[in-house]
């Protein structure tokens, strides 16, 4: 009965569900049987779920199909080799985020004639110059991105600045 509500458009993207209990109350059954259907919908797709924080409406990337729960951290392989100490904490503030929201992260170094991603990805963040061919088949194919590098940055795309001259000082 969610999904048909969800089908028809009662809950809009992005927005918080009730609480498994509410659910229970409203559709009169078990909270275990609610959990159950709300598991089933998020490997579908139709929902998104973030643990501690709730269970939401059909996202952007429901609509895209099914999700693996995997992003791709992508840099180009020339600037990972000359900043790699700065970058390996950014990954790995990267990964842990990702691991607490039920989430992979899988690293790729790309140069300007390796422009392949694994299949089955849900998102990129790009860090440090990926090549603009790169950006543009993953903007064709309509691939959410978050673009953490100023040479990128655009109103495209989710973009993270960064103050490098306050940095410095």
């Amino acid at each position: 009965m969610l999904a048909e509500e969800i089908a028809r458009g009662s809950h809009s993207s992005g927005s918080k569900l009730p609480s498994e209990r509410e659910l229970a109350a409203a559709y009169g059954t078990s909270r275990t049987s609610v959990r159950q259907a709300l598991e089933a919908l998020a490997e579908e797709g139709v929902l998104f779920r973030t643990v501690g924080k709730g269970t939401f409406g059909p996202a952007a990337e429901a609509r895209c199909g099914k999700r693996t729960r995997t992003l791709a951290f992508v840099i180009r392989e020339s600037i990972f080799q000359f900043v790699q100490a700065g970058v390996n904490r950014i990954l790995l503030g990267a990964r842990k985020s990702c691991q607490e929201n039920g989430y992979r992260l899988l690293f790729h170094s790309v140069s300007e004639d390796e422009l392949d991603i694994e299949k089955g990805i849900d998102g990129c963040i790009i860090v440090g110059g990926a090549p603009g061919r790169l950006l543009d088949r993953l903007r064709g194919a309509g691939m959410p991105l978050v673009l953490a590098d100023p040479l990128l940055l655009d109103d495209t795309n989710s973009s993270i600045g960064f103050d490098y001259a306050g940095g410095m000082r």
